[in-house]
């Protein structure tokens, strides 16, 4: 704690905010191991020990975030996150989710079992997993995740039955694929389309091609590539080795790019639209940048958030089209840019 508080990068103010953060973090701990007491006596129904659990995280997650925004230097957050880490690891990573996420085994924090889990909104942990659990389930950008599959869903039920042939799309870093398999579980894909589903993730691609075998998907063509979207870029589609498609869209992988990746993304994938294709691309808004504070602080997962009022004008000039349109419900932190070749 001392190697921290003397780091020159510091002044006195910031010094007394740390100060006093890392003393809210020994109560957090102390807390949790009371918490975890508790459970296994079983002195008080989960229902009240949940809620106290979820106020608990509600004080720890504002703590955090002021630090955030309090503290200038990236070194020294990143620092106070490894202590935060380290003072309660032996309680959060009893869950499950976080556990994955933190120790990126597919060498990245949300891999496909992370969002399998998230998908499927059980608890899966015991002890204080089981209350970290059900906390993610409920948080609002949880939430927004499974918004966000479902309402890729209803982009494509609503593409497939307009359309009265089989249609070409691309799928990229489908992971799981879930929002195909639930597509095929509730019989809406018709016409005998083709999906290519395109991942870096070998085990991802192996998981969605088995679970997809056992459904019956009504004559679709869907076929997995195993490959790197960021090797794409800057490639033309001959290079790729790609026929032209009707719709491309990715349910999380722009939230990774830059600007100039991001744009490189959007030019590479609007090139390979047919006349009248569509590119979805769902983006995490920076509406409240709070959502993502136990993201970093839990297990290390960051990603870039981007304004609603600024990104329509940032497509229009990127792709020089004014075919952009942008949904955004109110409160849920993710949007859809839509745009039409």
């Amino acid at each position: 704690m001392n190697n921290i508080l003397n780091n020159p990068e510091l002044d006195s103010k910031e010094r007394a905010i740390i100060l006093k953060f890392l003393k809210k973090v020994e109560s957090y701990a102390g807390f949790l191991k009371k918490l975890e007491a508790k459970d296994k006596k079983k002195v008080k129904p989960r229902k009240i020990l949940q809620r106290e659990f979820d106020n608990a995280q509600k004080e720890i997650i504002s703590e955090a975030y002021f630090i955030e925004n309090k503290i200038s230097s990236l070194s020294v957050k990143k620092k106070l996150r490894e202590i935060f880490r380290d003072r309660v690891k032996k309680y959060i990573l009893q869950s499950k989710i976080t556990k994955r996420a933190w120790e990126k085994p597919r060498g990245y924090p949300g891999d496909y079992l992370v969002f399998e889990m998230i998908y499927d909104s059980k608890p899966v942990s015991k002890g204080i997993g089981l209350y970290l659990d059900n906390w993610i389930f409920r948080h609002p950008l949880t939430q927004g995740i499974i918004y966000r599959k479902n309402r890729i869903k209803y982009f494509l039920v609503e593409l497939l039955s307009k359309s009265n042939r089989g249609l070409k799309i691309l799928n990229i870093g489908c992971g799981p694929s879930r929002e195909i398999r639930e597509l095929a579980e509730e019989k809406c894909l018709v016409n005998g389309n083709s999906f290519t589903c395109v991942d870096q993730d070998e085990e991802a691609l192996r998981l969605s091609g088995s679970l997809l075998k056992k459904l019956n998907y009504n004559n679709q063509n869907i076929s997995f590539l195993k490959k790197d979207a960021l090797s794409w870029l800057g490639l033309g589609r001959r290079e790729i080795g790609l026929p032209k498609q009707d719709l491309i869209y990715s349910v999380g992988v722009a939230d990774y790019f830059l600007k100039t990746a991001l744009e490189f993304f959007i030019k590479l994938y609007f090139g390979l639209l047919k006349p009248k294709g569509k590119l979805i691309v769902p983006l995490c808004s920076s509406h409240d940048l709070k959502l993502y504070t136990h993201l970093a602080w839990f297990c290390e997962w960051h990603f870039y958030k981007h304004s609603v009022k600024t990104i329509r004008a940032f497509f229009k000039k990127t792709l020089g089209t004014k075919n952009v349109e942008v949904v955004w419900e109110d409160k849920q932190p993710v949007f859809f840019v839509i745009i039409e070749k």
